[in-house]
């Protein structure tokens, strides 16, 4: 009997939803995707999923939100997953370094939307990146509502965003820790979810070319003088280099 489909409800410019992708696809997990928009989605993720959060799957009647719960489901209904380490303490360390890098994911969305939100064509542009022309007029029009529940949410002042940063900058001094003793991969001999949500969760600093919306001209020309506070770390440069050779390979 075939196992149930997945599907993955996902935004694009969410890192959290990247994390998700990228195991799926390396471990050649067949999903299909579909992406909704920033606030239109809050109450149809509530309604479907339980919570207003993005990302999550769907399974037959079944759904699991958040990017971590997401993978332990996948280690327990789709074995093997090839980024799950078979060893229980390499696993569980791998977890350990998902977890590091999960508890500045919320930094990250400050250190995107603290300057995005001051541009809100480019903005819109970016939330609406698969969008159809009317979710995307809809999102301009309703701006001033939603610039005001962002700032609001999330929290700009200067100590906000200056605390956020070094607590990123933390972490990557972690990762640079780790990789200094000159290994390919933060656990084991092989690509895992270590090194997946290192790489996926800071992308937004590292504006990968091979993630199309981080990437863009749009994301890159508004972030790329914030991310230079970044580049001195030698795991900047490793999740990069991550993404090329990973992103789209397969286990």
């Amino acid at each position: 009997m075939s196992a149930e489909p997945i599907v993955l409800y996902a935004f694009q410019i969410s890192h959290y939803a990247d994390k998700v992708r990228w195991a799926m696809d390396y471990c050649g997990i067949e999903y299909r995707e579909v992406q909704w928009t920033p606030m239109s989605s809050i109450p149809r993720a509530h309604l479907k999923a339980g919570e207003r959060t993005l990302p999550f799957i769907e399974v037959g009647k079944e759904t699991v939100q958040d990017s971590t719960k997401i993978l332990h489901w996948l280690h327990q209904h789709r074995p093997p997953v090839a980024v799950m380490p078979a060893d229980q303490d390499q696993r569980r360390e791998a977890m350990e370094i998902e977890d590091l890098v999960d508890d500045v994911g919320f930094d990250i969305i400050r250190y995107m939307y603290a300057t995005l939100v001051e541009y809100p064509d480019d903005l819109v542009r970016l939330w609406g990146w698969s969008a159809t022309p009317l979710t995307r007029f809809v999102l301009r029009a309703t701006w001033p509502l939603t610039a005001y529940l962002i700032r609001y949410n999330i929290g700009f002042t200067d100590s906000d965003q200056a605390e956020g940063n070094a607590r990123i900058s933390r972490v990557m001094d972690a990762l640079d820790e780790k990789l200094s003793d000159g290994r390919q991969f933060l656990v084991g001999d092989q690509l895992s979810i270590a090194d997946i949500s290192a790489a996926s969760i800071l992308a937004p600093t590292l504006m990968p070319p091979e993630h199309a919306l981080y990437s863009c001209d749009t994301f890159v020309g508004r972030l790329a003088e914030h991310a230079k506070q970044f580049e001195h770390h030698p795991s900047y440069h490793w999740m990069r280099n991550l993404y090329q050779g990973y992103r789209y390979a397969a286990a």
